[in-house]
């Protein structure tokens, strides 16, 4: 047994760690991760990198993708989520076209009549919006202008208001709007996806209620037309956004946000819910499976401690911030350190704090230690491995010869004290 386990430690070799000044001379640091917001729309999901002074930085490399997902655990992929250019307007007043009316206004819904009108309607274009909202106040003249072309050319569709400040049961609980103003189209009560996400001209909103019509062939659309399709049957009520990707950034003190942001949209604080999972996080270059399978485990932990871990917000107006400190990290593997790879250890600390009044958002900032840790994982010297195993069987055969001699001398006591018996 000994035998075995003293040629087992030969063959795994040993583990050392050391600590030293930092010699890393990179000059960028590359940022890998993968987050789930699961109260945040692809539409408004953005992240921002700044560096250690809070000024937003410009000059970097990043690679970013979004999908939409949902689920407790933003387990359950939806779609890619693409965005979609849409030109600003430059005078509101020229985007609305029809002549209103005196006195006309649209009509507003809440909670006695919201779900009961929109199952009696074929369709249905809903605007989510807030007095306080200056993008909602540059839609409505629009918007009444858009209700009243619908009414003159006949178009199966009805249109109208939700002030969610008055109704924060629809707008937060049932259909979880995330910035104002929210368009919505609604087919027998049920909600199509994605929202309205182009410009708001007059003319664009009855192009898009068009197509979503034609489309529809006065039904929801099938499964298999759903990819062809301007808007899909909404399957789940709350939808959440993945965000994955790498980041180039300069390998000094900085963070980088997941936030709330939309040029034409304003932001509820008290609504914006930023429940998140982390579902990996690491620095650097990463390592190859053949690499981490020479790491210690404890040390494996370190790179990326996060893991599918979930951030939940108590309560409204709650940001989160992880506080991460880097510690370069010299992996030299193989037999007597013969190759070196650098990686990056983790230690991490988590709080949520009140942002009230400022929209919540995700914040990881990131340190550099001044040190650096070295580890070691190599093969003993052959002559060591000799030595101690000869030492073993040496040490085994002088046991034996022990005792042997005392069951030779224990068997010859017995026949001598036997024979004066007899």
């Amino acid at each position: 047994m000994l035998i075995f386990f003293e040629t087992l430690t030969f063959l795994s070799g040993e583990i050392q760690t050391d600590i030293v000044i930092d010699p890393n001379s990179e000059e960028n640091l590359r940022i890998n991760f993968n987050v789930t917001m699961l109260g945040l729309p692809c539409q408004f999901t953005e992240i921002d990198v700044y560096n250690f002074f809070g000024a937003k930085r410009l000059d970097i490399e990043k690679d970013i993708q979004k999908a939409v997902v949902t689920g407790e655990m933003g387990e359950k992929f939806l779609h890619y989520h693409y965005e979609v250019p849409r030109p600003q307007v430059d005078n509101p007043s020229r985007a609305a076209k029809t002549l209103v009316p005196p006195g006309f206004e649209v009509k507003s819904l809440g909670e006695d009549n919201f779900t009961q009108t929109l199952q009696a309607d074929k369709f249905a274009f809903v605007n989510f919006h807030a007095g306080w909202c200056h993008w909602c106040r540059e839609l409505q003249p629009i918007w009444k202008s858009f209700a009243v072309a619908v009414d003159e050319k006949g178009m199966n569709v009805n249109v109208y208001n939700v002030h969610c400040p008055d109704h924060p049961q629809i707008c937060g609980t049932e259909q979880k709007i995330a910035g104002y103003p929210t368009l919505r189209m609604f087919h027998q009560g049920t909600a199509l996806h994605p929202d309205f996400q182009y410009q708001r001209t007059e003319d664009v909103l009855l192009k898009y209620v068009e197509k979503v019509i034609i489309d529809s062939h006065d039904g929801p659309p099938t499964r298999a037309e759903k990819p062809r399709a301007v808007a899909a049957v909404r399957e789940h009520a709350e939808e959440g956004c993945n965000v994955a990707g790498t980041l180039y950034v300069k390998r000094v003190p900085g963070n980088f946000v997941v936030l709330a942001n939309s040029r034409d949209h304003n932001f509820d604080p008290k609504g914006t819910n930023t429940t998140h999972v982390v579902h990996h996080l690491t620095f650097g270059d990463q390592l190859t499976p053949s690499q981490l399978k020479q790491i210690p485990k404890n040390a494996r932990h370190d790179i990326d401690p996060f893991q599918k871990e979930l951030f939940s917000s108590p309560a409204e107006h709650t940001s989160h911030e992880h506080y991460i400190k880097l510690v370069s990290t010299f992996y030299r593997l193989g037999k007597f350190g013969s190759s070196e790879v650098l990686g990056y250890r983790i230690t991490a600390s988590n709080h949520f704090y009140d942002s009230e009044p400022s929209v919540p958002d995700v914040k990881f900032s990131y340190d550099m230690s001044p040190t650096a840790a070295v580890v070691t994982r190599g093969g003993r010297r052959w002559y060591e491995f000799l030595t101690n195993l000869f030492a073993i069987i040496g040490g085994f055969y002088v046991v034996m010869e022990l005792t042997d001699g005392l069951f030779y001398k224990a068997k010859q006591a017995i026949k001598t004290a036997s024979g004066k018996k007899s």
